[in-house]
């Protein structure tokens, strides 16, 4: 939906921002998790952050759904 000609309802906009910034989000915890610190985190931190990935991910489609929908 990169097409600046189309004016989207806000609630719409609002899910399109909030996909992008998602995304950015988890680009950012993906660099986090290669790095050499995270390695030194607990199990159970280094588990919960896996965790806290996926979910992100599925959080993703969710929205990717509902955007292809618009």
């Amino acid at each position: 939906m990169e097409n600046s000609n189309i004016q989207l309802p806000p609630h719409q906009q609002r899910v399109i921002d909030e996909q992008k910034e998602l995304l950015d989000k988890i680009s950012k915890l993906r660099y986090f998790l290669e790095m050499d610190f995270f390695k030194t985190l607990s199990e159970e931190d280094q588990k919960d952050l896996e965790d806290q990935e996926l979910i992100m991910l599925d959080y993703n489609n969710i929205l990717l759904k509902r955007i292809s929908k618009f």
